[in-house]
Formats: C-alpha cells, sequence, structure tokens
C-alpha cells in the first residue's frame, strides 16, 4: 500500500561473539606424490581427522591436482559412513592428477572457511598444505604468493614439503618458502616422518591459538 516503507529482507543467522578455530587440510594429488608419499598422506589425513574431532574443532578435508576436490566439509561427520568420506579420501589421492594447481584448493578452502567466519566475529582458520612441488597450474610465483597474502591475517598458512632428496628439498624449499614463508614451512627428512612432523605442528599451532578453541 502506498505509504507503507516496510521493506523485507531474508533473514540472517547473527554473528556471535564467541571465538573459534577452523581448520582445513590440502593434500596434492599430482601424479609425483604417488607412492609412500601419499600414503604418508593419508595417514596425516586421518591423524588430523581424529584430532580435530576430539577437540570440536571444525575442519575441511581437500586435494588439488588439476583440479580441486572436497573431501570433507565442515558440516560432515568424517566418520559417518552414508557420508563417504573414507571412499572419497581414497578416491581423490589416487595421485592421478597431470598437474598442481595450488591455488584451486586453497580457493576451495578458503571460500568455505569464509562462510563459516561469517557467522563468529572472533574466529581465525588454519590451512595446511601437504605437497611435493610447487604450483604448474592456475595462479603460480608471484601471483600466488599475492593471493596468499590478501587472506592472510585472518587465516594462517602451513606448508609440508615432501622430498625424496637434497636436491628436490632445495627446490620444493624454494617454492613454499615463497608462498607461504619461511618460517610457516615444515621439510620432513623421510616421508615416514610426516605424521610425527604434523603432530609437532599441529600441537604448536593448537598452543598458540587457544584462545579460538571452545
Amino acid at each position: 500500500p502506498i505509504g507503507n516503507e516496510q521493506f523485507w529482507q531474508r533473514p540472517g543467522e547473527k554473528p556471535t561473539g564467541s571465538p573459534r578455530l577452523f581448520m582445513g587440510l590440502l593434500v596434492d594429488n599430482s601424479g609425483s606424490m604417488a607412492g609412500k608419499k601419499m600414503e604418508e598422506a593419508r595417514k596425516t589425513m586421518i591423524f588430523f581427522a581424529k584430532v580435530c574431532k576430539d577437540m570440536n574443532i571444525p575442519f575441511m578435508e581437500a586435494a588439488f591436482g588439476s583440479r580441486a576436490e572436497v573431501i570433507k566439509q565442515f558440516n560432515q561427520d568424517f566418520d559417518d559412513g552414508s557420508q563417504r568420506i573414507k571412499p572419497k579420501l581414497i578416491d581423490y589421492t589416487m595421485a592421478n592428477e597431470s598437474s598442481t594447481n595450488l591455488h584451486a584448493g586453497l580457493e576451495k578452502t578458503i571460500e568455505s572457511m569464509n562462510e563459516q567466519q561469517r557467522r563468529l566475529r572472533d574466529s581465525h582458520g588454519l590451512i595446511f598444505v601437504m605437497t611435493d612441488g610447487g604450483a604448474n597450474a592456475g595462479l603460480t610465483g608471484q601471483k600466488l604468493r599475492d593471493y596468499i597474502e590478501e587472506n592472510r591475517g585472518r587465516l594462517t598458512f602451513k606448508g609440508f614439503g615432501l622430498s625424496g632428496s637434497s636436491g628436490e628439498r632445495n627446490q620444493i624449499q624454494n617454492y613454499l618458502n615463497q608462498y607461504f614463508g619461511e618460517s610457516n614451512c615444515v621439510y620432513p627428512e623421510g616421508f615416514e616422518d610426516l605424521p610425527d612432523e604434523a603432530f609437532r605442528v599441529l600441537r604448536v599451532n593448537l598452543m598458540q591459538f587457544q584462545r579460538f578453541l571452545r
């Protein structure tokens, strides 16, 4: 009716003041990850899922190769067989992709974290990346570095670089240090050391961001 200035808006969820920590784990699914690297990466993904579930930390997991695939979203239960998360973990970590599009994996994870963080005024996201090489598809080099920097602050990025020799280690260090910063990267001596290194880094970061735990 004329004179009625009432506006209708879609109801939205109001942000709360309670702190919360969100975690995302990304694994490289390119062909060079085949064998022991991927075996240890899968163990680490299962370990992360157990820790996050035990501590009531919302988390997601994804794989990236030529494209990115979400294995588990924040609102899914890792142990619920009906959601087929564990079969997805196997299917999306076959190390059968021809390229390494790290940006695609980060983008999916960041979009999901942004959606979660809109509901909380005081929250932080931790993103862990396991890879054995530099990005060679999507955003690469300085453009990828700039993309990560744009999202740093409310998000913290950690890299695990996997290598089978000193030459490979130097190469992956050059890549990941550029993307995430030297202090945010870990390079296990052997592939079998990845789960233990992941536990150490996770423990340190949970202590650092303990005010976001609830």
